[in-house]
């Protein structure tokens, strides 16, 4: 997958040998970060709210959460990824899309301001491009903070695991899987190997996840009965969302990379999705 924008290798001063880098997962109700050296994850820590913030609020978390953590390993900083995981997204098959309008593919989905900066992930292995607003302060904090970085959206990322789930489960109809935050979740469903769907949806309550998740079965004829529900986020097994689900679905699963389903407030698993 080609990131929605690439940038140079960041330069450091240190005298070290050691060279790290750094991957980081923001989302509107917190962020989820690691970081490795050429023998993989050295150390992975997290820091998730039950609402979703202002950009000021992201930045002021990362600032007090998130720069204290790292100030061991920041000279060494070699390589850094940023992975977005908001509602500003839309994806078109490749050859229906021109980068000369690429805000106009967006502007059904969300509110563009003049100050928006419209980005573009290339999907190759789908001939999709998933066009995307990142968040340009916190980019500017990270440019600010590291110098030039890699950065593209999590729904990409979504796609490209979902797509390999579908190709291990080619003789099964449909595949679908679910990647939920404090107030808003991913659906993404293949028909074969063919994406028919990766969407986002809000939510306040255990019934309007169900709502919208069964509506989007409704309109694409998919029986909740016959196709499982794959969880790529952790759910807690006594949940009162994962009760009421499994009553809907025949079989709601968790994704086997998922390490840790007991504790709510843990999401250290979303790394399979970023890393």
């Amino acid at each position: 997958m080609e990131t929605g924008q690439k940038y140079t290798d960041l330069v450091s001063n240190t005298p070290t040998k050691i060279n790290y880098s750094l991957s980081i997962l923001i989302a509107q109700d917190g962020f989820s970060f690691f970081v490795k050296d050429q023998n993989g994850i050295l150390f992975q820590t997290e820091k998730w709210l039950t609402n979703s913030l202002r950009i000021a609020e992201i930045i002021k978390l990362l600032e007090q959460e998130f720069l204290p953590k790292i100030k061991d390993f920041r000279e060494a900083i070699k390589q850094l990824k940023v992975t977005y995981a908001n509602r500003l997204f839309t994806v078109v098959p490749t050859p229906y899309y021109t980068n000369l309008s690429a805000a106009q593919y967006l502007q059904y989905n969300t509110k563009i301001l003049a100050t928006d900066e419209v980005y573009t992930d290339t999907i190759k292995p789908l001939d999709l491009s998933l066009i995307f607003i990142p968040f340009t302060a916190i980019n500017n904090f990270f440019i600010e903070n590291f110098g030039d970085f890699n950065f593209n959206h999590l729904a990409s990322n979504i796609i490209e695991k979902t797509h390999g789930i579908a190709k291990k489960n080619i003789a099964q109809d449909f595949t679908t899987t679910v990647t939920a935050f404090t107030d808003y979740f991913f659906l993404c469903i293949y028909q074969g190997d063919k994406l028919k769907l990766c969407n986002v949806y809000p939510y306040t309550s255990k019934e309007d996840f169900l709502y919208y998740t069964l509506f989007v079965f409704e309109q694409l004829s998919i029986s909740p009965q016959e196709i499982p529900l794959q969880f790529l986020s952790p759910l807690n097994q006594e949940s009162a969302l994962y009760r009421l689900m499994y009553k809907y679905f025949v079989n709601v699963k968790i994704n086997k990379e998922i390490t840790d389903t007991k504790n709510l407030e843990t999401k250290q698993s979303f790394i399979h999705l970023y890393s």
